[in-house]
């Protein structure tokens, strides 16, 4: 009988310890906010917004500056850009509080079929995730919109102002669904149509 409870508490030591081995702290993570999708040069090319807990925090910056930082990848596929992407980011990325996802044309004409194997792949992304299309959605990942803290939540706000929602269940439910546009003006805002 002793022999069983040692080995039941060896068993349960066990797995006490490795449970939480690939777990990380938030300062670990690089939060991603937005994601944009274009094809340039014939590769595509994921730009993404994060959270940079670094910035923000100086005395030199005032309360209107930004909180994010962005980063690019290109590959051949959606998955080797954002793998490429990865690798140059200091910290693992997390897309559990992502809130848009912007589709250039050029992406949306030739590789949409591996953006809907990724979303239906790839469990870290949340179906109410927001999409929507532009001529190149780096340019809105770009945009520093109203020296907003998070420049994304700007394009986000006005999406949910002209009522132009499209989120990742509907899209894929429906193959005849049309994506909101958005034209990028530069820091002035944003357009949705």
């Amino acid at each position: 009988m002793k022999i069983v409870k040692t080995v039941l508490s060896i068993i349960m030591l066990v797995f006490l310890l490795t449970g939480c081995s690939q777990s990380f702290m938030l300062n670990e993570m690089s939060v991603v906010q937005g994601i944009s999708l274009d094809e340039i040069g014939g590769e595509v090319t994921v730009c993404i917004q994060y959270l940079d807990l670094n910035k923000g925090s100086g005395k030199n910056e005032g309360l209107n500056s930004s909180l994010t930082s962005n980063a690019q990848g290109s590959g051949k596929t959606l998955v080797e850009a954002m793998t490429k992407l990865a690798s140059t980011m200091p910290d693992k990325m997390y897309y559990g509080q992502t809130k848009l996802i912007i589709i250039g044309d050029a992406f949306y004409e030739k590789h949409m079929t591996e953006l809907k194997n990724e979303l239906l792949r790839n469990n870290n992304f949340r179906c109410d995730l927001l999409l929507s299309r532009s001529k190149e959605g780096r340019k809105v990942i770009e945009n520093g919109f109203r020296n907003e803290r998070v420049p994304i939540d700007g394009v986000c706000k006005e999406l949910k102002s002209e009522n132009a929602l499209v989120n990742v269940n509907d899209y894929l439910g429906d193959n005849g669904i049309k994506l909101p546009r958005i034209i990028s003006l530069n820091d002035s805002g944003y357009i949705v149509y």
